[in-house]
């Protein structure tokens, strides 16, 4: 296991890299001149001010010198300061990103509290009517955009409950109930599409497994069929749905991004829109690193945790 998880530590380390470089140039390839946007329409532009907010974001340096840089200085923890209110990037993060993780969280806990027993029920009523109906809604739900979906929220609460708050956001510390009016629909929107993606293959993997010989050698020991289908096959087929579970909830933290947007929440999704609006570079590439980040180690870990359910990938 030890060998298997510095292997995996090593994969990471090599694929942060690679993010890192991507992000910093990919920021620098958006069409315009950034430092010109950043200066604005109101704002003699002067090749002397141009010249100065350049040296200012070290961008006269040579690319390479600039990303040694920065990248040093990511490591560090130092993010850089905002172009326009002069605050670390760090501290403009940790102000947003409890909301924006606050989502991605309870979303993926919804998700997974309803795919399980809705997989599981479609797999045992298999060929039935409503495991007909629950396909058709799973597919649905799946193929619905999380903004469409939103406003979809956001117009049924304003016919069937006009008193009930839509848009915005109260801390929970101020208005718990508030708060939870506010996010209930955000959560919803996100986690319904997950609902239906990790259903459908928990009913896939279940019936793949319910045709396996070890099944029909706990069915001849005289098991019930609940027994058989709880203690046997749903074990197995978790392992399949912890490793797409890892790469949902990377899913999920840009979602949230998107649905932020639909319901005027100030999460990640605001700040990173209005600092790519902005072109302000060090804010753009702080969110994107860590974003990235965090989606690289909840990688990690459900690597290892895949590792855990089924030994034989520490040796693949």
């Amino acid at each position: 296991m030890i060998s298997y998880f510095l292997k995996r530590l090593l994969d990471l380390i090599v694929v942060m890299f690679g993010v890192s470089l991507v992000v910093f140039l990919m920021i620098r390839l958006i069409p315009g001149d950034a430092v010109e946007i950043m200066l604005g329409a109101n704002t003699e532009i002067t090749p002397e001010r141009l010249n100065a907010l350049r040296d200012k974001l070290g961008l006269n340096q040579p690319l390479l010198v600039q990303y040694g840089h920065w990248l040093g200085q990511a490591l560090r923890g130092n993010l850089g300061q905002s172009v326009w209110t002069g605050t670390p990037v760090t501290q403009e993060i940790v102000q947003r990103l409890p909301l924006t993780l606050e989502l991605t969280l309870l979303s993926l806990g919804i998700g997974l509290l309803f795919a399980i027993p809705v997989g599981i029920l479609t797999a045992y009523w298999r060929n039935s009517l409503a495991e007909m109906l629950i396909r058709i809604l799973s597919i649905t739900g799946v193929t619905l955009p999380s903004f469409w979906l939103g406003t979809l929220f956001i117009f049924l609460a304003f016919k069937l409950a006009p008193a009930w708050p839509t848009l915005g956001y109260v801390p929970f510390s101020e208005n718990p109930i508030g708060h939870l009016q506010r996010i209930i629909l955000p959560v919803l929107t996100l986690a319904l599409p997950l609902l239906a993606g990790l259903s459908r293959l928990l009913r896939s993997s279940l019936l793949d497994l319910l045709n396996q010989d070890f099944i029909r050698t706990a069915r001849a020991k005289g098991l019930s069929e609940r027994t058989v289908v709880y203690k046997h096959a749903l074990k197995n087929a978790l392992i399949p749905l912890v490793t797409v579970v890892g790469i949902q909830v990377g899913y999920l933290f840009g979602g949230a991004i998107v649905v932020e947007q639909v319901f005027a929440l100030p999460g990640m999704g605001r700040l990173i829109v209005g600092a790519i609006n902005e072109r302000n570079y060090p804010l753009v590439q702080g969110s994107i690193l860590l974003i990235t980040t965090i989606f690289v180690l909840i990688n990690l870990l459900v690597d290892l945790l895949y590792a855990r359910l089924d030994p034989r990938v520490e040796y693949a």
